[in-house]
């Protein structure tokens, strides 16, 4: 009895993969049954299951109409036909914030300058530096002003001429900086450097609003005898001490305008 009774548990524990196997195979049925449902829809029954759910969900649908599924890409069709898919319209990202243009123009007119004004540079009398977010010009006071005087010389107009051609349509803001030597002003028109300085430095201003640069970017900056950039014992020294710089940079503050009556 002991033998029987082990041979059927034994019988039973071989044969218990036959009970995963017949749930496997009717999952199986019924999947494939699903696929075949849903395969051929009847319009009719659609509309009436259609019907009772908005009834249920007391909702509006988008549509009442089947998808057809013929009209549904089927296999690697979306990747391999991009030309099918409508471009995008070409639009230009703008960020409110940004106020100045493309780091990249200052260099640029850095570099034109430099090209267009080789002779100048090589004789010391006009000098260019700068970066991608900022740009100098310096000219020497033998090139830029007569001597003791706040007007312009036709050499330093032609310059001051091709800078703004350059720079009306940056939207940077320019700052103008005038130096003399620590020299008394012999001229009673002047009564100390300060003066000069600051004269100078609105010669060139008015020059380049005139030019064509908007007057609201400009700015004027008199510094007299107080930033000496070489000796002023020396003759040379006191050459190159007498001059005027132009800067344009990104990172200057840029002053906004206030209507009369605003703050009152």
């Amino acid at each position: 009895m002991a033998y029987r009774h082990f041979s059927r548990t034994n019988n039973q524990r071989v044969n218990r993969w036959l009970v995963s196997y017949a749930d496997f195979m009717t999952l199986l049925f019924a999947y494939f049954a699903f696929l075949f449902a849903i395969s051929e829809v009847d319009k009719a029954k659609f509309e009436n299951y259609t019907n009772t759910l908005v009834k249920i969900f007391d909702v509006s649908p988008s549509s009442r109409q089947p998808i057809d599924m013929k009209l549904v890409p089927k296999g690697d069709s979306l990747l391999t036909t991009p030309e099918n898919i409508p471009p995008l319209p070409d639009v230009e990202l703008r960020n409110d914030d940004q106020q100045y243009p493309a780091p990249s123009s200052l260099l640029e007119i850095k570099q034109s300058m430099e090209t267009q004004f080789e002779q100048q540079i090589q004789d010391r009398l006009f000098s260019v530096s700068g970066s991608e977010n900022w740009v100098s010009w310096t000219l020497d006071s033998d090139l830029s002003f007569k001597s003791g005087t706040a007007v312009l010389t036709p050499a330093s107009e032609a310059i001051l001429y091709e800078l703004a051609k350059l720079m009306k349509n940056q939207d940077v803001p320019i700052q103008v900086e005038g130096h003399t030597d620590n020299q008394k002003v012999i001229d009673g028109k002047f009564r100390s450097n300060w003066e000069l300085s600051a004269a100078r430095a609105v010669a060139v201003v008015e020059y380049l609003q005139q030019a064509g640069i908007d007057p609201r970017r400009l700015s004027v900056l008199a510094y007299g005898e107080y930033q000496p950039i070489a000796d002023n014992d020396k003759p040379q020294g006191r050459t190159m001490n007498r001059r005027v710089v132009i800067q344009a940079s990104s990172l200057f503050a840029k002053t906004e305008s206030v209507n009369p009556g605003e703050g009152e």
